[in-house]
């Protein structure tokens, strides 16, 4: 039993797919040639990365804030040992104990806006964003302490 005051680090992860979709977004980039073949330590060194945030939650410091500041949207880009890290994944990140991840691409521009491909995944993910606040405030969907979602997590993109 954890001690008296002890807080629960674990981040909850969660990606977005449509439903008429085989795979999600972050599954559709890991899959990615380019990605998968090209890339294939950076990619790894993220997925393991993914892992050890539901152990110990997001770490700041591996996240770009994107678009503005008033969105929770950002790129995972964190290279580890990679010194010009080239893949990077879009995604919603809350504080340390919620991810939502998107889809993501090789960097091909300093930056997403310069880039249309992975600029249009960040829009994507600012509605995600957006969609997800207004359910929250309307408390058709709670987040609790541990970042887990609890609602209806079908959203309609119009």
């Amino acid at each position: 039993m954890p001690p008296s005051g002890a807080v629960n680090r674990r981040a909850s992860l969660y990606t977005v797919k449509y439903l008429d979709a085989k795979s999600s977004f972050t599954a559709q980039f890991f899959q990615r040639p380019e990605i998968y073949q090209g890339q294939r330590a950076e990619a790894e060194y993220l997925a393991k990365r993914l892992q050890e945030y539901l152990r110990v939650g997001c770490i700041e410091s591996d996240f770009r804030q994107e678009l503005t500041p008033k969105d929770s949207v950002a790129s995972l880009f964190r290279g580890g040992s990679f010194a010009k890290p080239k893949v990077r994944l879009c995604c919603c990140r809350y504080g340390r104990i919620l991810l939502i991840l998107g889809n993501g691409c090789l960097k091909k521009s300093r930056s997403s806006q310069e880039d249309p491909e992975y600029h249009g995944m960040l829009l994507e993910m600012q509605v995600v964003d957006k969609l997800l606040l207004e359910r929250l405030q309307s408390k058709e969907i709670i987040m609790l302490d541990n970042g887990e979602l609890i609602g209806n997590l079908i959203f309609t993109f119009v």
